[in-house]
């Protein structure tokens, strides 16, 4: 189902990608000779070429990986079907995941017991089993193909599946996998000393349990060297099925929903405006949901990107009712433009004005894309990782603060502990220190996204949720809550901000109000 139109909007989207320009910049960089790059996996080579540490692949096993797979492929009837195509993209989805906390963690400045705990085992772990594992299950599967006398299928561990792909010329895709330290860490078998420098791991080996010892800085080593050999396979394997588009069962992934969403989500990648989910997950299976990540936030170019994607959807998928882009930006609060199908059929069969449809989306309350002019701080990393710190004295206990300021008022609220006093002269007391405290804390590092006071000056208002102790049930405002001592609503200049503290109707009238000074406060008893 195309037209004229549409075709000129597709065309219009894709001409901020240069292709031909990543064709040339993977063949420089490769030595190979590929003659293109299908728009089902252009992304994923832009991605690796140009994403950090990505593009520090290991190219002696990229090329291993496109040798061995493409001599298969040339003397076999290989098809890649539908649980084949599932494993790539677990795996390639999961190396996404573990190249973002790579990019953030790798110089996360703590000391080295935490960022084992934290970074390291979890990173090496996502590498071995959600990358390497679903890898090697797709050449596994490939292997399969050319052995009728056995079944490597009913192979699905991930040591077996490293002897398949030894024995079959595979052996340097799987040589730096130490599948000790892996069982090691999967069976809880890790002990930290030397306040983290030494990692021990601990695991049965033919029948006798094993210690191995590594430092922490070559087990950091070791995580990028496993990294680096992971990049070069996925890519190696990219390459492969770019270059041997018929290999792909098409009968078999069309009956795979999941598939045919993702496949229309690498197509509708860009390097600027990234597809990461396509689903229809909504309003009974009705709505088609486009989720996107895109770093322009002009207004303009938003709906004008929404509009292309939208038509590209419906090109593949025109059952649906209604098409809803939702963009994701950290810079930008909820940004989405929603249209019918009768919208879309309007602007490409009847050639009416796409503005025409974009007011009757925002009549309907369909559109809301917010303004460059409500983006504020730059200290992007400094926000995502931001923890405010917390108060601890003998006396009392501010944990969970968190800024909930508005345009024109700085508040933040927080839990108080104060221990088990009755004395309800006391518990004010405490109370004011807790304020006294809280007034003082700088909120510049903890939006980008909403216009809001933020700095070093004093708070306008704090929110105080006030207990007895810190117990894992003891928490909310209840009179059933006996480890619960009452809600204050503190404002400089004594007027609040929130209606019924912020709580049900129904909650608020159960509570026994006082004014103290400038401090509003709802007991749970009556004081």
């Amino acid at each position: 189902m195309c037209n004229k139109f549409s075709d000129f909007l597709e065309n219009r989207y894709r001409s901020k990608f240069d292709k031909k320009n990543l064709l040339k910049q993977y063949n420089n960089k490769t030595n190979e000779n590929v003659s293109e790059i299908s728009e089902d996996f252009s992304y994923i080579f832009y991605y690796i070429l140009n994403t950090r540490p990505c593009y520090y692949w290991n190219e002696e096993v990229r090329q291993s990986t496109v040798r061995q797979l493409s001599e298969i492929i040339k003397d076999n009837e290989i098809k890649i079907d539908a649980e084949m195509l599932h494993y790539f993209f677990i795996a390639y989805d999961t190396y996404q995941q573990v190249t973002d906390v790579m990019q953030d963690m790798s110089n996360l400045h703590c000391e080295e017991r935490l960022k084992n705990r934290l970074y390291r085992i979890p990173t090496y772990i996502s590498i071995t089993e959600g990358c390497f594992a679903n890898l090697y299950k797709v050449i596994r599967d490939v292997i399969n193909q050319i052995k009728k006398d056995k079944n490597y299928k009913l192979q699905n561990t991930l040591d077996p599946i490293c002897n398949i792909l030894k024995n079959n010329k595979f052996c340097l895709l799987v040589q730096d996998v130490n599948i000790d330290i892996r069982n090691a860490i999967n069976h809880g078998g890790v002990l930290l000393t030397n306040n983290g420098k030494n990692l021990n791991f601990y695991y049965m080996k033919n029948g006798h349990e094993t210690k191995f010892k590594i430092k922490y800085n070559e087990f950091e080593e070791l995580i990028n060297k496993l990294y680096d050999v992971c990049s070069g396979i996925l890519l190696g394997i990219t390459q492969v099925l770019n270059c041997n588009i018929n290999i792909l069962d098409k009968d078999d992934i069309m009956k795979n929903k999941y598939l045919n969403f993702r496949l229309l989500a690498l197509k509708l990648s860009l390097p600027t405006i990234v597809c990461n989910e396509i689903n229809d997950e909504s309003i009974g299976n009705r709505q088609l949901n486009i989720l996107m990540s895109i770093s322009n936030t002009d207004k303009a170019f938003l709906v004008q990107t929404a509009f292309e994607l939208i038509v590209q959807a419906y090109q593949k998928y025109p059952q649906y009712e209604q098409y809803h882009v939702n963009v994701e930006n950290e810079r930008l609060l909820i940004c989405y433009i929603r249209l019918t199908r009768e919208d879309i059929l309007g602007f490409i069969d009847n050639h009416e004005m796409l503005n025409t449809y974009l007011k009757k989306a925002i009549a309907r309350g369909d559109v809301q894309v917010p303004s460059p002019e409500e983006l504020k701080s730059e200290c992007l990393k400094e926000v995502k990782y931001y923890k405010y710190p917390t108060y601890i004295d003998d006396k009392i206990k501010i944990l969970m603060v968190e800024d909930i300021s508005i345009e024109d008022r700085k508040r933040l609220k927080a839990n108080l502990f104060v221990g088990d006093i009755q004395d309800k002269k006391e518990i004010i007391e405490r109370i004011e220190k807790a304020i006294k405290w809280l007034k003082e804390l700088d909120n510049s590092f903890t939006n980008t996204k909403t216009t809001i006071k933020q700095g070093n000056m004093e708070a306008d208002s704090i929110y105080l949720y006030v207990y007895h102790n810190d117990i894992r049930d003891g928490f909310g405002i209840d009179r059933n809550n006996k480890n619960c001592i009452c809600f204050v609503d503190y404002n400089v200049d004594g007027k609040t901000s929130l209606k019924n503290g912020g709580m049900l109707e129904n909650t608020w009238k159960t509570l026994f109000h006082e004014k103290v000074n400038n401090m509003e406060i709802a007991w749970r008893e009556e004081q």
